[in-house]
């Protein structure tokens, strides 16, 4: 993810586990804060991660299938470009 980045604040019920965790992380160490809209938070730093789903969940606050949610200019989604 590169800096200055948004996510969303609001996470599902649904969001828990690793990625719930990972995502706390970031907001502690200060890699990821509010914008002060109360909608989005924002990457202060790069981060890679080590999957797309891994990085789509932390985007979004919920879980999420990172290879087709990711999609490029023409709608594509990582799936199709990557694995196809």
């Amino acid at each position: 993810m590169l800096t200055g980045s948004l996510a969303r604040i609001r996470e599902t019920d649904a969001f828990f586990g690793w990625s719930k965790v990972a995502r706390q992380k970031f907001i502690e160490e200060g890699s990821l804060v509010e914008v002060g809209d109360g909608i989005s938070y924002r990457f202060t730093q790069d981060i890679v991660f080590n999957s797309p789903t891994a990085a789509a969940a932390t985007v979004t606050g919920r879980p999420i299938n990172g290879w087709t949610a990711w999609k490029d200019a023409s709608g594509n989604t990582l799936d199709d470009n990557l694995r196809k």
